[in-house]
């Protein structure tokens, strides 16, 4: 039997993970938070004085997720501050050329991170709102209203001509909406 799960239900279906603790990360720049189990946001900060990471470990996150493009002129994370702060991490490089190889490999992680609070982060929290409002809509098969801020989609997508066309792409691929006009 084959069953259609949404984010809402893959992000919240074991009862006794406890909620991400939001109030943690407000210093997080561009956080965004999707539900209890799952956040958005720009590339958490690790320098002498601060190491993020470990912030959003306290917070009851268990996998951070970073759609940087590895060949990026974009900072990378620092992968020894992820892993001492004792997080799950996964790479799904966003591809602006290839953007349903991208989106497939995003879906297929996130589905296997369901009963995991779950951090999925970029530079500027674009591509990880774009990517996760994209994989809500198709699990789902419906556009969320209160998933990600539409507003906050269309601007992203109308500043970013690599995400316009990503949106644009995976919007035709699987016949759903993600920007409304």
């Amino acid at each position: 039997m084959s069953m259609t799960t949404t984010a809402s239900d893959n992000m919240t279906d074991v009862a006794t993970r406890l909620p991400i603790d939001t109030t943690s990360l407000k210093n997080i720049d561009f956080v965004h938070f999707i539900n209890p189990h799952f956040v958005t946001s720009g590339m958490p900060k690790v320098d002498n004085t601060q190491n993020q990471f470990e912030e959003i470990k306290k917070a009851g996150v268990e996998a951070v997720v970073n759609l940087i493009p590895p060949v990026s002129k974009e900072t990378q994370p620092n992968i020894a501050a992820i892993y001492n702060a004792g997080l799950l991490y996964y790479t799904v490089p966003f591809d602006p050329s290839h953007p349903i190889t991208s989106q497939e490999s995003f879906s297929a992680t996130m589905d296997s991170l369901k009963d995991k609070n779950v951090l999925v982060f970029c530079a500027k929290n674009y591509r990880a709102s774009i990517m996760s409002d994209a994989w809500n809509t198709i699990t789902s098969g419906k556009t969320d209203d209160n998933y990600i801020a539409r507003d906050d989609l269309k601007a992203i997508a109308s500043k970013v001509k690599s995400v316009s066309h990503y949106v644009q792409t995976v919007e035709d691929h699987y016949n759903i909406k993600i920007i409304r006009d």
